[in-house]
């Protein structure tokens, strides 16, 4: 099997194609603030109800547990416990470290 090396530039520009492509299709904003999309909406409303004591359901009272990515409510639910910033901002920020972070470990091999 041949060595697969991945080429900076390479990376560099996907890293662009990919982001240009998230804001073309609204995901992604620049100085307006984040904007909700799907999955995003549901996740801070089950962090907002655990906030409040409710636990990890979508509306006070339902025994149903609506959200479909765990680990991620918990990291918001621990951030927004912690810091005084709003849950929007929380999660597009650490979204944002998080792909940063992807992008350190491609480019450091």
């Amino acid at each position: 099997m041949k060595n697969f090396r991945m080429d900076r530039r390479r990376v560099l520009i996907a890293g662009a194609a990919g982001l240009g492509a998230a804001i073309g299709r609204g995901e992604a904003t620049v100085g307006t603030g984040p904007v909700m999309v799907c999955s995003a909406f549901v996740n801070l409303r089950i962090v907002k109800e655990i906030r409040h004591g409710y636990g990890p359901v979508f509306n006070p009272g339902d025994r149903v547990e609506a959200g479909t990515s765990p680990l991620w409510i918990l990291v918001l639910t621990i951030f927004d416990l912690l810091t005084p910033i709003r849950p929007e901002w929380i999660a597009a920020l650490l979204a944002l470290a998080c792909s940063a972070f992807a992008l350190w470990l491609v480019m450091r091999t």
